[in-house]
């Protein structure tokens, strides 16, 4: 009886004492929640203000975000007066990559990820930016993939993880980088930089970004894509089908920079099957190689897509089209005359229809009374110089006028024999070359035309033979 009784209380107890825990369960879950967002949001602004000061930084994010970390982008952005944020939502599960274009202003990237291995599909590849993440991975997930090739797209990198350890507290955080090249197959090992515990770092003045690749690539092989344009990338000889001897001054170059970084470079011919320069520049595009020579000349577009190196040469060019020496129309039908001869020639018709065609009803009383008497008497001469259609003759029979026609035929064969003799080279330039446009001779010209006058010069215009590109490391 006695014995059923503790039993019994024993039970009791038990049972209290579950459902005590289960009551603290959810209140602790949520300080544990909040503790690890202040330490989160203390941490990120130790690191923005050591690292990105006077930077813009790029959020990215996905909705989990506002789940885990609820109030944290609204205290980063409030408490960070000296950096400026753009913020970007990511779908990662329909690959949909935002789409960030910032131009001549420095900015670094923060990211928040479920899954370090989205990080490619967010931002593809960042050599020159600061790219700092805050992954929900675990620290074996993030080392591993700090030995992947992926990671290699990312030269200043910084991984932020949750300890797990039961040894820290909550607000515990592990802050990983990589090293490159740390061999000559090319591959990179994890660093753990140091850990965030009670709102300090483990280790004190920790450079959270170091230099990457002190020791040059470790004889790491680089394929480079060769395009043959002389004097920079000339092939020698053909040893066999994918093998050719190069050299030039691209070639001489890299084997000079190789020898400085530590690297083997190994030439070989496009893949791609276009024109030698954008085929060199379209295996880089589609990672076959490493790297593309060959005299390819830096313009904008090359510049947006690649990463090149400070051009070795400078280069102009002038654009120059054949004209011809043979007059305009309008120039070839004057001739040898200038305009003021051709005034007065036309005086002369005009003057000398008048006396040619007087006669008793064509007096000149009555061409002052009735000027339009005139026009009868042009149209009788021009019908009869140039036979183009028939004009009743205005004129008697009597006086002058009988023999008008004889008079103007005459007239017209001695003046059309004096034009003619000098004036054959202008008719025939006339009938067989033709229309020219006006020549341009000066810049205003141009403008008029419509033409768009500038200089070649400074980094976004300058036409500069580039050594390589270095895409992906």
């Amino acid at each position: 009886m006695r014995t059923s009784m503790i039993a019994s209380i024993l039970c009791r107890l038990a049972c209290l004492n579950i459902v005590q825990a289960s009551q603290k369960a959810p209140a602790a879950a949520v300080h544990d929640a909040v503790a690890r967002t202040d330490s989160l949001s203390t941490l990120l602004h130790y690191i923005l203000a050591n690292n990105c000061h006077g930077c813009a930084v790029i959020i990215i994010h996905d909705g989990s975000l506002y789940d885990q970390h609820s109030g944290l982008l609204s205290g980063l952005c409030k408490d960070s007066p000296a950096v400026s944020f753009l913020q970007q939502y990511v779908d990662v599960l329909q690959n949909k990559a935002p789409r960030i274009t910032l131009s001549d202003k420095c900015f670094h990237y923060l990211i928040f990820v479920q899954n370090i291995y989205n990080l490619n599909k967010i931002i593809p590849k960042e050599t020159v930016n600061k790219v700092i993440v805050v992954a929900e991975s675990t620290s074996w997930t993030i080392q591993e993939y700090l030995k992947t090739i992926s990671s290699r797209s990312y030269t200043n990198l910084l991984v932020i993880t949750h300890s797990l350890s039961r040894r820290t507290e909550q607000g515990s955080y592990l802050l990983y980088t990589h090293e490159l090249y740390t061999d000559g197959s090319g591959s990179s090992l994890p660093v753990l930089l140091t850990s965030w515990i009670k709102n300090h770092t483990s280790k004190q003045d920790i450079n959270l970004f170091p230099e990457k690749l002190r020791g040059g690539f470790k004889g790491h092989r680089l394929l480079i894509s060769t395009a043959n344009q002389p004097p920079f990338a000339i092939r020698k000889n053909i040893i066999s089908q994918q093998r050719s001897v190069w050299d030039g001054i691209d070639i001489r170059m890299i084997r000079l920079l190789g020898a400085t970084l530590n690297f083997t470079a190994d030439f070989r011919d496009a893949i791609a099957t276009n024109s030698s320069i954008y085929a060199v520049m379209e295996d880089v595009l589609n990672e076959q190689v490493s790297a593309a020579v060959g005299g390819i000349y830096r313009t904008d577009d090359v510049i947006i897509k690649f990463d090149n190196t400070v051009s070795h040469m400078e280069d102009c060019a002038a654009f120059i089209s054949l004209s011809s020496l043979a007059l305009p129309k309008y120039r070839a039908v004057m001739g040898p005359f200038q305009p003021g001869v051709w005034v007065l020639v036309c005086l002369v018709y005009f003057i000398a229809i008048i006396p040619l065609c007087m006669n008793t009803n064509y007096t000149l009383w009555s061409l002052i009374i009735h000027p339009s008497r005139f026009l009868d008497m042009f149209w009788f001469v021009f019908s009869t110089f140039t036979n183009s259609f028939v004009v009743k003759n205005p004129l008697l029979d009597t006086g002058l006028a009988k023999n008008s026609t004889s008079l103007l035929i005459g007239i017209y064969w001695v003046f059309t024999i004096i034009i003619t003799s000098c004036y054959t080279g202008s008719i025939m330039a006339f009938i067989t070359v033709p229309a020219f446009p006006a020549a341009i001779n000066s810049a205003e010209q141009l403008l008029e035309e419509g033409y768009d006058i500038g200089t070649l010069g400074e980094i976004s215009s300058s036409f500069c033979n580039l050594i390589f590109f270095f895409f992906t490391l």
